[in-house]
């Protein structure tokens, strides 16, 4: 093998080795920026809300209506507390829980109400039976408890005052706000006359 064989061979390992060194460089580099943009995911997935009026929230007045027709206001609602569920019929969660709530019989003691859409859909939605069904126009109830995902589920004291809220998936879900309403049904009862005179004034 000439000199110029040996050469050509010397500079084409080199060249290779450069490579390599290039690559596994470009490779951990890529590794920390993958981890950085996973940490970086994880933070905000944690952050992510679903939205929702925060517990102490007075939920401002608004009217639904029954399935006879008859109209509801938000005060004949919250007169003695109760489990507020948004649901939607395009929602398949939705679905799942009202079999679930169907087939196992909500027995808590505290009204739940379930709140729809009205439209030809929302009329048709499987809702359990057991439960009193209420219809929105122009999501007037979700906006007063700034819903903007289904299901999702409010314990409501007297007076209209948010005690807890959440995603339901199980009807422990639902339990867990109704033991939330027996235990602090009344809590705003005392201020909520106070804090319905100040928005009256504010507005």
């Amino acid at each position: 093998m000439t000199a110029a064989w040996i050469a050509a061979f010397a500079a084409l390992a080199a060249v290779v080795a450069l490579l390599v060194v290039v690559v596994l460089g470009f490779l951990r580099r890529a590794t920390v920026l993958l981890e950085e943009a996973e940490a970086r995911l994880a933070t905000f997935t944690t952050h992510v809300t679903t939205g929702g009026a925060p517990p102490g929230t007075l939920i401002p007045d608004f009217t639904v209506e029954g399935a006879g027709g008859e109209v509801v206001t938000s005060a004949e609602l919250f007169e003695s507390g109760g489990v507020v569920l948004f649901m939607s019929s395009g929602c398949d969660p939705c679905r799942s829980l009202a079999a679930t709530l169907s087939s196992q019989a909500y027995r808590a003691e505290v009204p739940l109400y379930v709140i729809l859409d009205d439209s030809p859909e929302g009329r048709r939605f499987p809702a359990p039976p057991a439960m009193a069904v209420l219809f929105q126009l122009d999501r007037a109830a979700s906006r007063a408890f700034s819903s903007v995902t289904t299901p999702q589920a409010f314990a409501v004291g007297a007076a209209g005052i948010v005690l807890d809220l959440l995603v339901p998936a199980t009807e422990q879900d639902i339990e867990r706000l109704a033991t939330r309403v027996r235990e602090g049904g009344e809590a705003g009862v005392d201020e909520a006359p106070q804090l319905r005179a100040e928005a009256s004034v504010s507005a």
